[in-house]
């Protein structure tokens, strides 16, 4: 059997430290393993994380040029080739798709080559679409560790992993630890590792070494132990090798491993909820990334000479933040300042390129007369929806006609500004509006406003209706109620929607449970219920309410025509070693229920465990017959017999892994997620993945709205509106 000893450093640039504390060790590791290879031609070292090299390249151009020697003699691994290792489980297809683009350009200049073995061995979990897109860039194999044996039973710890779409790549599953880290426990370690890691035909498998977490990577003691016991384990050669050689030896052999045909869980399942903010923030910074490429390739002439340089550092910001302890909320409070500014710093500039290349291409079009409302579909699909928008008339109500691309007049209702000063004077209307195209909407303050044709919003006390859906909430109630409308029939219906509060006495990971209690402390009740709109095109029906220490608010908002009813839930959150759900009751089986994973939808069981959840779930009842829910702020879900829970929030200490006894909801602690936090849900009756696809992209790539009166001249007379500086 030949061992392959992987000389590494486990090195987190964020986790009980602060990422100035990671920039140290990483000059201070890599020149170590450096100084070792050079006392050692034998020794191989492995390092991964594209972040790892631009701090060493950019503060120590020395070590760097003998990195990039070293790794020209086939001593320095240069594996993985993501920008680092992330949360494998909620980034979306398209961030996992910006590690790769990275890594593949960073080390295509500067070492010649780009890996082809995945690397994510600390990585809480690894989404089933994750070969399809490792082979996408050329990658044909993979390391991790998590989650353990007893997390998730595998043929074998050497395997085919193959995505829904046939795609695979040769996985290892290292055994128990990444760093194994005196000569004293290599002997037991390699012994049971070849005892209990053997694969059928396979003479190979792999022994990770070297002193973690924060960094450190293998010692002197350590070289030399396997050097002087090269054959000294019976039945063993130990050799020095990187994960690279090790796939090269065993890739003749793929066709007879065993195949694993589902993603690689269950570990930290708390780690899909808790600190949310960061998981919303990268989210929202994700999106403007996107729009920001779109918008400089819609608009090429009139973006800034600088416009991919800086959409370049907001995705290298981004990438960062998705490393597994910040995204997944295991890090130290103080590490969570750091993200908020660097996501910060990467959502303000990416808003600013965007809008500064809106305006030089509205600069460039015709004057005109009226004030005009140009509006801005980012995304890479067309919007249809509601737009609602204040324009810019001193303060004034705008009652006069609005007019849209085709210059045909447009039904709006006046709701609510953001600010409640004042009367109302936002208006809303339905638009469609071509992805990535820039359309006119025009006020005609001396003409009457369209009449709205129809009267689907109706409302009877406690009760909003369309054509479509009909909700009731009444106070007292720890529930919505929504059916279909009319004596319309659906075999999940009706459908409640309720907030649970459960005890969770979990740690911040909640290692080693593989779900949350179906049991809740305290259901959430309404105090108060009042419909705060009855317009024609749009009502909203609220309830509010106290839970434990939290205020909470939940809202359903109906438009007229529309299948989708909207979820809006507000949780001002105060709660310790709490979890909250938002449970949806169905009145029908559940039969099915297909979860938005990266990239993909995966097919998964009401079996009561706690899964990452991108964007959607569809659950399907009697008869095929389904129900789509979008939830683009929500990142965990279950289910169980006929209900299917979001995890809203998460409320354990910081960065407290259980490992010194239970921690008490009395003690000084910090806790996770203290404050106001606000979700979206969209809700339809038979929707396919392609249109929840669509209310995803409309919530997270919602039109840009600009007022623009270059041209304008004043409409006099009776009743009319006059511009304020005429």
């Amino acid at each position: 059997m030949t061992v392959h000893m992987i000389g590494n450093a486990h090195l987190d640039p964020v986790w009980f430290w602060r990422w100035p504390a990671g920039v140290a060790e990483v000059l201070l590791t890599c020149r170590a393993a450096a100084d070792l290879l050079e006392e050692y031609p034998q020794f191989i070292f492995t390092r991964s994380d594209v972040w790892v090299y631009e701090q060493i390249a950019a503060l120590d151009p020395t070590l760097f040029a003998r990195i990039k020697r070293l790794a020209a003699e086939g001593r320095w691994d240069v594996a993985g080739g993501w920008y680092v290792q992330p949360d494998c489980n909620l980034p979306t297809g398209e961030s996992f798709r910006r590690h790769m683009d990275l890594g593949r350009d960073h080390h295509q200049r500067h070492f010649g080559a780009c890996p082809t073995v995945g690397y994510n061995v600390d990585s809480f979990g690894h989404a089933a679409t994750l070969p399809s897109l490792l082979r996408e860039y050329g990658y044909d194999s993979y390391v991790f560790m998590r989650p353990g044996p007893h997390e998730k039973e595998l043929p074998g710890n050497l395997f085919r992993w193959r995505s829904p779409d046939g795609s695979e790549v040769i996985a290892w599953r290292i055994f128990e630890r990444y760093n194994v880290d005196t000569p004293e426990m290599m002997s037991d370690y390699i012994t049971r590792l070849v005892s209990e890691c053997r694969t059928e035909g396979v003479e190979h498998v792999m022994c990770f070494y070297g002193v973690g977490n924060h960094g450190g990577g293998p010692t002197r003691r350590m070289i030399e132990w396997i050097v002087a016991n090269a054959s000294a384990i019976p039945g063993c050669e130990l050799r020095f090798s990187s994960p690279q050689r090790f796939f090269e030896e065993v890739r003749p052999h793929a066709g007879a491993l065993p195949v694993v045909e589902d993603e690689l869980q269950m570990h930290a399942i708390g780690c899909y909820s808790v600190e949310r903010e960061v998981k919303a923030q990268v989210r929202r910074a994700e999106h403007l990334a996107l729009v920001a490429e779109r918008t400089i390739s819609r608009f090429p002439d009139d973006a800034p000479d600088h416009a991919e340089t800086l959409v370049h550092r907001a995705w290298r910001r981004i990438l960062f933040n998705q490393f597994h302890d910040i995204f997944d909320g295991t890090s130290v409070p103080d590490a969570y300042v750091d993200a908020r500014d660097q996501l910060g710093e990467s959502a303000s500039s990416l808003n600013e390129l965007v809008h500064s290349t809106l305006y030089r291409a509205l600069l460039r079009s015709a004057p005109d007369g009226l004030h005009r409302l140009m509006v801005y579909n980012p995304s890479r699909v067309d919007f249809a929806g509601h737009i609602a928008h204040e324009p810019w008339l001193d303060w004034r109500l705008f009652s006069g006609e609005l007019t849209g691309p085709d210059d045909e007049p447009v039904p709006y209702q006046v709701v609510q500004q953001p600010s409640v000063s004042g009367s109302k004077r936002m208006i809303l209307w339905k638009a469609v509006v071509p992805a990535t195209e820039l359309v006119s909407y025009r006020l005609r303050h001396s003409a009457k406003p369209a009449a709205h044709g129809n009267d689907d919003i109706r409302i009877d006390g406690r009760r909003v209706e369309n054509r479509h859906w009909r909700v009731e909430a009444d106070a007292g109630s720890p529930v919505l109620s929504l059916r279909p409308a009319g004596d319309g029939r659906h075999p999940l219906m009706p459908l409640t929607v309720g907030i649970d509060f459960i005890d969770d006495p979990s740690d911040t990971w909640s290692h080693d449970i593989t779900g949350f209690s179906r049991v809740a402390r305290e259901q959430c009740r309404l105090s108060r219920t009042a419909v705060l709109e009855d317009g024609p095109i749009r009502a909203v029906l609220r309830g509010d309410g106290v839970c434990g220490r939290s205020d909470i608010a939940v809202w359903v908002t109906l438009y007229s025509d529309s299948p989708v009813a909207e979820i809006g839930v507000s949780v001002t959150w105060a709660e310790r070693l709490t979890l909250a759900k938002l449970v949806f009751g169905f009145g029908g089986k559940v039969t099915s229920r297909i979860d938005g994973v990266p990239a993909g939808r995966l097919e998964r069981r009401q079996n009561g465990y706690e899964y990452p959840v991108v964007d959607s779930t569809i659950v399907a009842g009697e008869g095929g017959r389904r129900c789509a829910i979008v939830g683009p702020d929500a990142f965990g879900i279950d289910g169980t017999g006929n209900s299917v829970r979001y995890t809203l929030l998460r409320s354990p200490a910081y960065a407290w892994q259980g490992k010194n006894g239970g921690v008490k909801a009395e003690e000084p602690h910090r806790w996770t997620d203290r404050g106001e936090h606000r979700f979206r849900f969209f809700v339809r009756l038979d929707a396919d993945d392609r249109e929840c696809d669509r209310i995803a992209a409309g919530a997270h790539e919602p039109p840009f709205v600009t007022d623009w009166t270059i041209g304008m001249k004043s409409e006099r007379g009776e009743g009319t509106f006059v511009a304020p500086w005429e």
